[in-house]
């Protein structure tokens, strides 16, 4: 057994009955990285992959394949790995919200948003379907992008509201840059969301931003009301 065989057994023995609590972050990278480099010594790719990210594992698997692979110099392969553990990390947290869901309050329909949407690199935009008592119907992805590009077209946010049967639509997206505040183009585009579903007598219900582990809600600021922006 070779040096670094020897230390990746010490390091998984170490895992296997202590847990990783007392594992510092760049042992956690390395340790993942044993998985995508049988025989490579891990130990300095891993500090160099989150001295490249700020030290954060969160914007490191928070970022798609070919960023993490083009930053760390990584293959993709490898990248992979680490982007999907930040998938499944997301899906943890959404996990925990059942089909019977109400978002009777700002509060819960923030934790809601956060959930979907926290710690994102890119943009994306959900349209959350709703029935009178504001249970959810479907939350579903209508768009995503680039930091400043994400979009979605009145007649595409039309034809989830009718296809899901919504009385009341919930828009959220996120802001990478970490300002949970809305643009004069979110200002737009809301105005636009209300009138295209007034057509259809849906009611906009909330636009909620998320950035920087926090949430804005529209509805709260009273930037949405009765059916006005």
């Amino acid at each position: 057994m070779g040096t670094h065989d020897g230390h990746r057994g010490r390091m998984r023995e170490r895992f296997q009955k202590s847990g990783g609590a007392s594992f510092e972050k760049h042992e956690l990278v390395e340790m993942l990285l044993y998985y995508a480099y049988p025989r490579r010594d891990t130990n300095e790719t891993a500090h160099n992959m989150l001295d490249a990210f700020g030290k954060s594992l969160t914007q490191l698997v928070n970022s798609d394949p070919e960023t993490i692979s083009k930053t760390c110099g990584i293959s993709e392969s490898a990248a992979t790995l680490f982007s999907l553990i930040g998938e499944v990390s997301r899906r943890m947290d959404i996990e925990k919200w059942d089909e019977k869901v109400c978002l009777r309050s700002t509060g819960y329909a923030g934790e809601y948003a956060k959930s979907y949407l926290s710690n994102l690199n890119t943009e994306k935009m959900y349209v959350v379907c709703l029935d009178n008592s504001l249970s959810v119907i479907n939350c579903v992805e209508a768009g995503n992008g680039a930091v400043g590009s994400v979009s979605l077209e009145m007649r595409d946010l039309i034809e989830i509201a009718i296809r899901n049967k919504a009385a009341k639509i919930m828009l959220m997206h996120n802001h990478p840059s970490g300002i949970a505040r809305p643009s004069p183009g979110d200002l737009t585009f809301t105005v636009k969301c209300t009138e295209a579903l007034k057509v259809i007598g849906v009611d906009l219900e909330d636009h909620i931003i998320v950035g920087g582990g926090e949430y804005f809600s529209m509805k709260a600021e009273n930037l949405i009301k009765k059916g006005d922006v």
